[in-house]
């Protein structure tokens, strides 16, 4: 008879993986540009992680679901290689994706348990998702802190100055058409 793994197996695993990721990204960004808004908007992540990983801990020992992460050395490696080589707002863009896709992971994790009426989980996911995504929200409105006005891109092209009355305007050409 074939091994059949539980769905929450590899849900689980990669949650606990990204909420002990979470607490090393925002240590390793702190250290790197300072105890600045966007660190401090993600050390308010790690902190949340920090605080719901013992009732995370509990809900799924309730339900007889292991909560442990497998170590993934080439995806440590990567990290490492995003935090030294690769610049601060790269590497916090990065990091904003990480915490997007944890999110995916959690509602994820709510669908399955609701299929299967597991209501402690979904208690969790629930408490969990809201608090999550107000503080997501956070560290993506701090992206502008990476652009300096100096050094920001222009919202739009420039625009030639307008015509003067009596001058002849030449229309672009995709409106050729009409």
């Amino acid at each position: 008879m074939p091994f059949v793994r539980s769905p929450y197996d590899h849900l689980v695993r990669a949650l606990v993986r990204a909420e002990a990721d979470t607490v090393g990204l925002a240590d390793r960004t702190t250290h790197r540009i300072g105890d600045v808004p966007p660190a401090r908007a993600l050390r308010a992540v790690a902190t949340h992680a920090e605080e719901t990983r013992a009732r995370l801990a509990s809900v799924l020992a309730g339900y007889g679901i292991a909560a442990t992460a497998s170590r993934r050395r080439m995806s440590e490696l990567c990290r490492w290689l995003i935090g030294h080589v690769v610049d601060a707002e790269r590497a916090y863009g990065e990091a904003l994706d990480d915490l997007r896709r944890e999110i995916e992971i959690v509602h994820e994790l709510r669908h399955v348990a609701r299929r299967d009426g597991l209501f402690g989980l979904i208690r969790w996911c629930d408490d969990w998702l809201p608090a999550r995504r107000t503080r997501v929200a956070r560290v993506e409105a701090q992206l502008a802190w990476f652009v300096s006005p100096g050094m920001a891109p222009p919202l739009a092209p420039i625009a030639p100055e307008p015509a003067q009355i009596g001058e002849i305007v030449t229309l672009p050409c995709f409106l050729d058409w009409l």
